[in-house]
């Protein structure tokens, strides 16, 4: 009999661990208003909407602790709200760090049928760098992440999620100080720290003091298109045997604060899971 209370009672111990409040299946409407009205939003008011309407996501209660101002305004989000499996999800970041940026980025990095949150994450003594969180039963959790500059107020603009190379592993790229001298960086997204495998100088993808982070994109034969840091031309650059190539110029004044593929109309973009999505 004593071993049978024991039994039981470890049964009981195993299943207080779990999330014990049911899930509540939402509309989109209604997931919508719930983080319209239950969370402090950012001035933008933009949430993330997975293609199959099963995560939702955005950043939530802005701080003005980092001045830096670099999307119009010294506003930065603090934590992620997030619907997920019918449950609300949330993490705050630690007292340096922000989110110096929009929205977050849904993909699925890790082909577990889930996406991911890709972030732009500032630390405050150390400048941007990116997080991706994944969800799990009954929270948030750091996947992988790119590591900060160094240097406070200096920030970097994602520019492409995808198989640059075809090898078949996801890649990252970003354009690290897109206002001073860019530099484009690509590293392959894996679990923990994301290296830098290849960089390419001399570009830019953001307007300093713009809420436009779509400067760059991706075409279909997979060439990475942006304007020079010079904002005189259009370059076109490669990522194949582990380099970035710059294959292309071409002159034209690209303007910033507006999408690049509404600029080119005669390219043809693929979905590069920054910007555009399900295309």
């Amino acid at each position: 009999m004593k071993y049978k209370y024991i039994f039981l009672l470890l049964l009981t111990l195993q299943s207080c661990k779990k999330d014990p409040t049911p899930p509540t299946l939402l509309s989109p409407q209604e997931v919508i208003d719930s983080l319209t009205q239950n969370y402090t939003q950012l001035p933008e008011a933009s949430i993330a909407i997975s293609g199959d309407s099963s995560v939702f996501a955005q950043y939530i209660d802005p701080t003005d602790i980092y001045p830096h101002g670099t999307l119009g305004d010294v506003w930065e989000g603090t934590g992620l709200a997030v619907y997920h499996e019918g449950r609300f999800k949330e993490l705050q970041l630690p007292d340096n760090q922000v989110f110096e940026d929009i929205t977050p980025r849904l993909v699925d990095v890790d082909s577990d049928d889930t996406p991911e949150l890709i972030c732009i994450r500032t630390d405050v003594d150390l400048g941007g760098g990116i997080a991706i969180y994944r969800l799990t039963e009954t929270g948030i959790e750091e996947y992988a992440f790119v590591r900060e500059i160094g240097t406070p107020f200096r920030w970097l603009n994602i520019a492409a999620i995808y198989d640059l190379d075809q090898d078949g592993n996801l890649d990252l790229a970003w354009v690290e100080t897109p206002h001073i001298g860019g530099i484009l960086k690509v590293g392959t997204i894996r679990e923990g720290e994301i290296t830098v495998a290849a960089e390419h100088p001399y570009v830019t993808n953001h307007e300093i003091g713009e809420r436009n982070l779509c400067a760059s994109a991706l075409d279909e034969t997979r060439q990475l298109i942006m304007s020079s840091a010079s904002r005189t031309k259009v370059v076109y650059v490669t990522y194949e045997n582990g380099e970035l190539t710059r294959v292309l110029e071409e002159f034209q004044v690209l303007d910033l604060t507006q999408p690049i593929y509404d600029q080119l109309p005669n390219t043809v973009f693929l979905n590069d899971n920054n910007c555009r999505f399900g295309e």
